[in-house]
């Protein structure tokens, strides 16, 4: 895979290869972040993209549907309250009612509102608690014509809208350059012989050229101290920043999960975990337990667990990768971001996170991309992909700023710049260092 960036917030131009493992050194404040964020993006908004159609259309039924009974409730009982039955079976009603007029919808080339009003009738006969059925029939006319409406508007402009409000969550609505918001902004992703095009201009989404099914997930790996406070219940992960509440709910939420499928995947995959296991162990040879909502993790040589939001950062990191291939949740060609993983990691332990890394690569046969600021952590995983010959598999890239626009060059054939970039600390040390010993200090 190849993406290239154009304008896209500081980004003035980037052409980088996504196979294998793409390494993304450079100074602060240069953009590296972004390259991840965009495919979290991408990915997030057109993976699987009949089914996220499919749930706007019902989230937007459902709520019209929901809204009409709260509205009736409150004209008929403005001064009493309706029944708990009756209450609870007109809101278990709304669920079901708006899946049967989605499945009229799909099964049928045209829907009309007598379709919608005939198919919701046996429903609206059940809330005679807010009135007589022809009246409530007839009321009902208005939200039909609305639910038409809305299931008319064109799968084009609602897939525009899920990219448009993906990436706007995920770079709080500043997407194009800020020099120049009327400039377009790029995203370009060509994966094998498909090119997909997403244009920008003012923040918003314009145009999807090319739309595909992006089968594989794209996972980003960031902040993980918000785990430390993890929303005991799930609907109040929606406060959560985009990328970490995709990440909650893939580890934390088991009704996101195929239990079925990863147990099988399990199994399948324990002869070729070994190596990679006993890597994990030298850092983390513990098990993750659940407890009323709450993630322990127990160290098999001490009779007591820790709760999640206890451990360090560093042992953190381990665990949620971990976490990641144990229960399965991570397929052949998936993307996986990691933005700065060595910053809580002892320069050992980057050496363990990066042998980690290339081992995965390599039997998951993924994609990985890694922001860094350690030459150790770079290092190591050059040295590792050629001991594991994965090599050819690995491209490195240096991002600087130029004339206010941040730049992406490839390094892979001549690493000594990148090394350089990330030695200038040393550098000034040792200038420091001589000066000090001239002064007699």
């Amino acid at each position: 895979m190849r993406l290239k960036l154009q304008n896209f917030a500081k980004i003035g131009s980037a052409d980088v290869i996504i196979e294998g493992i793409t390494v993304i050194a450079g100074k602060n404040n240069t953009g590296k972040s972004t390259i991840g964020k965009v495919l979290f993006g991408l990915f997030n908004a057109l993976n699987n993209p009949e089914k996220k159609l499919e749930n706007e259309k019902h989230k937007y039924v459902y709520s019209m549907i929901f809204d009409f009974v709260t509205e009736e409730e409150s004209k008929k009982y403005a001064d009493s309250i309706p029944l708990r039955r009756d209450r609870f079976m007109a809101r278990k009603g709304v669920y079901m009612i708006s899946r049967d007029i989605m499945d009229f919808y799909n099964n049928h080339e045209l829907i009309t509102t007598s379709d919608i009003i005939d198919v919701s009738s046996s429903y609206i006969s059940k809330l005679k608690y807010l009135g007589g059925l022809e009246e409530l029939t007839d009321k009902f006319k208005n939200i039909a014509e609305k639910i038409k409406s809305t299931l008319e508007v064109g799968d084009y402009k609602i897939l525009k809208e899920i990219t448009h409000d993906t990436f706007s969550s995920v770079f709080f609505s500043q997407i194009n350059f800020l020099g120049n918001e009327e400039e377009f902004a790029l995203v370009i992703a060509e994966i094998k012989d498909k090119k997909i095009e997403l244009r920008f201009q003012k923040h918003e989404c314009i145009s999807i050229k090319n739309s595909i099914n992006l089968n594989n997930k794209a996972i980003y790996i960031d902040a993980l101290n918000t785990f430390a406070n993890l929303p005991k219940y799930r609907y109040d992960w929606d406060d959560l920043y985009i990328t970490e509440r995709y990440l909650a709910k893939m580890l934390f939420d088991k009704y996101e999960v195929d239990q079925d499928y990863n147990t099988i995947g399990r199994i399948i995959n324990k002869e070729k975990l070994a190596e990679i296991f006993k890597v994990f162990n030298e850092v983390v040879d513990a098990d993750l337990l659940e407890n009323r909502g709450e993630y322990l993790l127990r160290d098999k040589d001490v009779p007591y667990a820790v709760k999640f939001g206890n451990l360090s950062l560093g042992v953190r990191a381990f665990v949620v990768l971990k976490m990641l291939i144990e229960k399965n949740l991570i397929k052949e060609k998936d993307i996986i971001i990691f933005d700065e993983p060595e910053i809580h990691l002892h320069p050992q332990w980057q050496i363990i996170f990066a042998h980690l890394l290339v081992l995965i690569q390599k039997v998951f046969d993924l994609r990985l991309v890694v922001t860094t600021h350690s030459h150790f952590f770079v290092d190591a995983i050059d040295l590792y992909a050629r001991k594991y010959k994965i090599s050819h598999l690995t491209n490195y890239y240096l991002s600087g700023v130029r004339d206010q626009r941040v730049e992406f060059t490839e390094v892979s054939n001549c690493q000594d710049e990148l090394y350089a970039s990330m030695s200038e600390a040393v550098d000034s040390l040792n200038d420091l260092r001589e000066e000090l010993e001239k002064e007699g200090k």
